[in-house]
């Protein structure tokens, strides 16, 4: 179904994240996607949830915070600028 997709894409990846991993998820997601225009970050100390997080465990329980305000930012610059 990703090949079909031809909108404007923006993926998020947290580099501790253990159910989706980054890197393997990034490039699979390069490689299918044929729109013109994708933008991935990954986020180098962040789990599944763009919580902040010093490893890759599954921590979200006592984790404060909800979502890195900087990957909100982020996100809401792409929209803006499309």
């Amino acid at each position: 179904d990703l090949k079909r997709v031809k909108c404007p894409m923006m993926a998020i990846f947290g580099w501790n994240d253990v159910q989706v991993p980054a890197v393997p998820n990034e490039f699979l997601l390069k490689q299918n996607y044929r729109g013109k225009n994708l933008e991935t970050i990954i986020y180098p100390s962040h789990n599944h949830f763009m919580q902040h997080c010093s490893g890759p465990t599954l921590d979200y329980g006592i984790i404060e915070q909800t979502i890195d305000p900087k990957v909100l930012g982020d996100m809401l610059q792409w929209v803006k600028k499309r």
